[in-house]
């Protein structure tokens, strides 16, 4: 499970991380970091920056000591007298950096247990997105949201594992779709780790040769439009579409923020109508402000 949002796709193209994270070691080993969450997450801001520049998403090192530790950069969220002034996506961005602090660890707990839910408007969403770039029919769209809720499991499980018979599993509880149809679909498509083997699967299928000319662009395109970020960094949901901790934050935002309940990630969790939703809120609810 990738860790860093430098390390995706997309987050590949802005990479900063090593430019930085010998200056937030430094910044550590002179305390000059305040922790703002008791699981090892520190934030930069405008007083103790140390002239880095600004970085979009967390970064998770080792710190002098060894210690895993994140930092986020708070910057761009409060202004230089100190006051919030885009509270809802601070909330996600801070999240994400404690989720990330935990992958870091290796406890995967928390998106573990909420899996159904995030996975339900990564499929969902997603897949809307993809198929209004083309003329897809019910099955069609059945097939496509397989394929994305497999891929989205793959982000949680190692290679070595019976990844098939989870997904297989994991798919028909949050899609309500039968386990044969599921297995129809994916038994073929091995290990899906990155978006090129998400892409390779759409485009291959033969039931969605509609979508056989999709290329990477594209498909980034539809994923990253299904949620937005007022800070204007829209690399920040396409980095998600690989980072399970990063999107787990986002469907909390969405579920819980107003700003974003008519995203597309925010429509499939539907919150005013799904009362389950409500399970996924308190249980992530009660990890983020366990700090």
């Amino acid at each position: 499970m990738i860790v860093n949002g430098y390390d995706t796709t997309v987050g590949s193209k802005f990479r900063i991380k090593d430019k930085v994270a010998e200056t937030i070691k430094l910044l550590q080993s002179t305390q000059r970091l305040d922790q703002i969450d008791n699981r090892g997450v520190f934030g930069v801001d405008h007083k103790n920056d140390f002239g880095l520049p600004k970085f979009v998403f967390p970064i998770s090192v080792y710190n002098y000591k060894r210690e895993p530790v994140t930092v986020l950069d708070q910057r761009t969220y409060f202004n230089s007298a100190g006051k919030n002034i885009n509270v809802p996506e601070y909330n996600v961005m801070l999240l994400a950096s404690i989720l990330q602090q935990d992958l870091q660890r290796g406890n995967t707990s928390l998106i573990k247990t909420v899996r159904p839910h995030t996975l339900k408007a990564f499929a969902n969403a997603f897949g809307n997105a993809l198929a209004r770039t083309v003329t897809l029919d019910i099955i069609q769209k059945m097939t496509l949201r397989i394929i994305l809720g497999h891929y989205y499991v793959c982000q949680f499980e190692d290679p070595n594992v019976d990844y098939t018979f989870i997904s297989q599993n994991a798919i028909n509880r949050a899609l309500r779709i039968p386990q044969t149809q599921v297995l129809d679909v994916i038994q073929e498509l091995g290990y899906l780790g990155n978006l090129e083997d998400l892409l390779n699967a759409i485009k291959t299928n033969p039931a969605l040769f509609s979508l056989s000319r999709l290329d990477l662009g594209g498909l980034i395109a539809a994923g990253s439009s299904i949620f937005f970020t007022t800070s204007g960094f829209r690399m920040l949901m396409g980095g998600a579409l690989e980072m399970p901790s990063l999107f787990t934050a986002i469907c909390y935002g969405a579920a819980t923020e107003k700003i974003y309940q008519n995203t597309g990630v925010g429509q499939e969790l539907n919150v005013k109508n799904d009362s389950s939703v409500s399970n996924f809120i308190q249980t992530v609810g009660f990890y983020y402000n366990a700090r």
